[in-house]
C-alpha cells in the first residue's frame, strides 16, 4: 500500500486504510480504541455492524454507502456525516472523509478519516434551538423589536412593524426610523437621537408621537441599548418600540376623571362648609332663643311657688312642679342635641390619650354626694389610645352616667371598667343594673331609643348615639350585651397609641 503504517499512526483522528478488495488493511490506534478490538481484515459490512453506523437522523446505513466504498469505486473524495456507537455504548457524531489511494492511474485502496464532531453538532443544534426560541419570542411579541446601525438604518425589523405601519419587515431594512414619522417631526427626532448616539448611551422609556399606517395618531415608547465591536467601536442599537396609545388614552381619561372628582370634592366641601355654618347658626339660635326662654319659664315658675305657694291649691303646686320638671328636661334635651351636633362636625384633634385619669375624673363627678347609695367601682388597667381627649370624655361620661343611673335600685351597685388589645383597644363598661331586652341590642345606639320609663330613668335618648358618632369618627365601633335584671356591658374600640 502506498500509505506507510507510520503515516497512518501519525494521523490524530481515527483512520482506516482499505485495500482494493474493500477490507481494512490497517487502522490506527484511535480507530481500534473506538472499536475496542483489532479492525484489520474487516469488510464494510463488518464495519457497519461493529460501529452500528447510521445516518445522523438515525436511519440504518448500507455498507455500500460508506464513504470508503464510494471512494474505492468512484475514485473521488467523499465526505459524509454519520453517527456511530463506540465501545462502551458511547454515541458519537462524526464527519467521515474517504480519499482514494492511487498507484499510478489505478485506485489501490482508500483512506477513511473520522472526525469527531459530536460537540460541534450538539452546539449547532443548541444554537439552532436557541435561535428558533428567540425568533419565536420576538415574532410573537406585541412590541416592535429592531436593530439599527450607526447610520440609523434598520438592519432588522420584527413583524410587528407591519401591524403598526403596514410595512413588511424586509421593506424597512436599509431605511431609517425617521422615514416612519410625519415630515414635521423628522428633523427634531433625528437631532434627539444624534445626541444619544454621540455618547453611545442607552435610552429607556423615550416617548414620542407619530402616525400609524392609516394616518391615525399613535403614542410610542422607545427603549434601546448600544452594541459594540470587539475593539469598543459603536456598531448600532438594539431596542423596542411599544405602542402606548391605549395607555395614554387611559391616563388622559383618568386625569379628566380625577379633575372632575376634585371639582366635585371642592363643591361638596363648600356644601359641607355651608352646612356647618348653618349648623353653627342653628346652635347659636338654640342656645340663645330656646334655652333662654326655658330658663325664664323655670325661673318664673320657681318665683311663683316662692311667693304664692302657700296660697295655691295643692293640685296647682303639683302642676307647677311638673311644668318646671318639663322645662328642665327640655333644656337637657337641647343640651344633648347641641353636644351631638358639635361633636359630629368639630375637627378631631388626635393625640395619645390615657383613659384612666378621664374615667376617674368622670366617676368623681357622677358619684352621689349624700352617701345614700353604695357603688362599688373596679377600674382595670386601661391601655392608652389615640383620639381627641375632649370627645372621648363625652364617651366615658355617657357610658358611666348610664351605669350609675341604671343601677339606682341595686345595693350595692357594681360598675367595672376594663380594656385591652394591641393594634385595636377594646374598652368596656359593665354594670349590674336593670339591663334591657337582648333583642334590642341592635337599636340601643339609635337616636332617641329608650327602653325604660322616662319618669323612672330620666334621659334624652341622645347619649348613646353620641357615643357611637364619636367612636366611629375615631375609626372604631361599638356594641352592647345585656340581660334584663342582670345588667349590661357596653364595648367600644379605639386605635392603639
Amino acid at each position: 500500500m502506498p500509505v506507510p503504517t507510520h503515516v497512518l499512526a501519525a494521523i490524530r483522528q481515527p483512520a482506516l486504510l482499505y485495500g482494493p478488495d474493500g477490507r481494512i488493511a490497517a487502522a490506527n490506534d484511535l480507530a481500534e480504541a473506538l472499536a475496542g478490538r483489532p479492525l484489520a481484515g474487516c469488510s464494510p459490512a463488518e464495519v457497519v455492524e461493529i460501529f452500528s453506523v447510521r445516518t445522523p437522523a438515525g436511519a440504518p446505513l448500507q455498507p455500500a454507502d460508506l464513504p470508503a466504498a464510494a471512494a474505492l469505486s468512484g475514485g473521488a473524495v467523499i465526505e459524509r456525516p454519520l453517527a456511530i456507537t463506540a465501545t462502551g455504548g458511547r454515541r458519537l457524531e462524526i464527519l467521515a472523509t474517504a480519499s482514494p489511494v492511487r498507484e499510478g492511474d489505478t485506485v489501490a485502496g482508500a483512506l477513511a478519516v473520522w472526525q469527531d464532531v459530536t460537540e460541534r453538532e450538539r452546539a449547532g443544534r443548541d444554537l439552532r434551538e436557541s435561535e428558533a426560541k428567540y425568533r419565536a419570542l420576538i415574532e410573537t411579541n406585541v412590541d416592535f423589536i429592531w436593530e439599527i446601525d450607526t447610520g440609523w438604518r434598520f438592519t432588522y425589523c420584527s413583524p410587528q412593524i407591519e401591524r403598526l405601519w403596514g410595512i413588511r419587515p424586509g421593506e424597512m431594512v436599509g431605511r431609517t426610523p425617521f422615514d416612519l414619522l410625519p415630515s414635521g417631526m423628522r428633523e427634531s427626532t433625528a437631532s434627539t437621537f444624534a445626541e444619544i448616539a454621540a455618547d453611545g448611551r442607552p435610552f429607556f422609556g423615550l416617548e414620542m408621537g407619530s402616525t400609524d399606517g392609516r394616518g391615525r395618531p399613535v403614542a410610542l415608547e422607545l427603549s434601546g441599548v448600544p452594541f459594540f465591536s470587539g475593539d469598543g467601536a459603536l456598531l448600532g442599537y438594539r431596542g423596542v418600540t411599544r405602542d402606548v396609545t391605549g395607555r395614554k388614552e387611559t391616563e388622559e381619561a383618568l386625569a379628566a376623571l380625577m379633575a372632575e372628582l376634585e371639582e366635585r370634592v371642592k363643591a361638596r366641601t363648600a356644601e359641607l362648609a355651608t352646612a356647618n355654618r348653618d349648623l353653627e347658626a342653628f346652635s347659636h339660635h338654640v342656645s340663645h332663643d330656646l334655652r333662654a326662654p326655658l330658663r325664664v319659664i323655670d325661673g318664673y315658675l320657681g318665683l311663683l311657688l316662692a311667693r304664692f305657694g302657700p296660697e295655691l291649691d295643692p293640685d296647682a303646686v303639683v302642676l307647677v312642679g311638673k311644668a318646671r320638671a318639663g322645662a328642665v328636661r327640655a333644656g337637657l334635651f337641647l343640651e344633648s342635641l347641641l353636644s351631638l351636633a358639635y361633636n359630629s362636625h368639630r375637627f378631631l384633634e388626635a393625640e395619645v390619650v390615657e383613659p384612666g385619669p378621664i374615667v376617674r375624673d368622670v366617676l368623681q363627678e357622677l358619684m352621689p354626694v349624700d352617701g345614700d347609695r353604695r357603688i362599688e367601682v373596679t377600674i382595670d388597667p386601661l391601655p392608652p389610645c389615640r383620639g381627641d381627649p375632649e370627645m372621648l370624655r363625652h364617651v366615658w361620661l355617657n357610658l358611666l352616667s348610664n351605669a350609675v343611673k341604671f343601677t339606682r335600685g341595686r345595693d350595692p351597685a357594681r360598675i367595672e371598667v376594663g380594656g385591652g388589645g394591641e393594634n385595636e383597644i377594646v374598652y368596656s363598661v359593665r354594670d349590674n343594673g336593670v339591663g334591657f331586652p337582648s333583642e334590642e341590642v341592635s337599636r340601643v345606639f339609635d337616636n332617641f331609643a329608650r327602653f325604660h320609663n322616662a319618669c323612672e330613668y330620666e334621659g334624652s335618648g341622645i347619649g348613646l348615639p353620641l357615643v357611637r358618632r364619636i367612636v366611629e369618627r375615631h375609626g372604631g365601633r361599638c356594641w352592647a350585651e345585656s340581660t334584663p335584671g342582670v345588667g349590661s356591658t357596653f364595648f367600644f374600640t379605639l386605635p392603639a397609641a
